[in-house]
């Protein structure tokens, strides 16, 4: 775990790992532009698009070309002022995404497996690193869960207009998020 400031990071080898707060599951610009009517879709379309080609359709952490490529939303966090700062993206693989939202894929015994060997594979460390990364993790997050979060996602010029919409949505459980597939 390494301290910036007031932002802990739990970083190991290429995964900045972030369990996002149970207040803000589900409050991100990829999960508002699945919502009816949110008018966020498009954009969310462009973000996306502008994000993999910036990353030349590759995972930015293993580097496969995978059919299937994920935007991943990095959040800073402002632990003092309780805001969850958007401050750009990361495109992954569904595997690395599973180990930067290691949380949720430990809930899921075979889903966990496959990101330890998957780790393992990326980084050259022992699987079980990762059980250890997660007990950090999960401080951090019980801490982080504990308080109501803003979201600021002034660093996206195309989300500008979107940020209330984003505050009101309502968290998502734990159920939701995986009816949803949220990533």
């Amino acid at each position: 775990m390494t301290q910036v400031g007031k932002l802990i990071l739990v970083t190991v080898d290429s995964y900045n790992i972030e369990l996002i707060p149970a207040t803000t599951w589900g409050k991100s610009l990829a999960h508002l532009a699945r919502q009816k009517g949110s008018g966020f879709r498009s954009i969310w379309d462009k973000i996306r698009e502008r994000e993999l080609g910036r990353a030349d359709r590759k995972c930015e952490i293993c580097k496969t070309s995978a059919s299937s490529l994920i935007c991943h939303e990095k959040w800073q966090f402002d632990d003092a002022q309780s805001v969850q700062r958007l401050i750009g993206y990361e495109v992954t693989c569904r595997e690395c995404s599973n180990i930067l939202h290691l949380g949720r894929a430990s809930e899921d015994k075979v889903l966990w497996e496959k990101a330890k060997v998957h780790f393992a594979k990326v980084t050259g460390m022992e699987e079980n690193v990762l059980d250890d990364v997660l007990d950090q993790a999960m401080e951090e997050w019980t801490q982080r869960s504990k308080h109501n979060w803003s979201i600021d996602i002034s660093h996206e010029p195309l989300a500008f207009g979107f940020e209330k919409k984003l505050n009101n949505l309502q968290p998502s459980s734990q159920q939701e998020r995986k009816w949803q597939g949220i990533s």
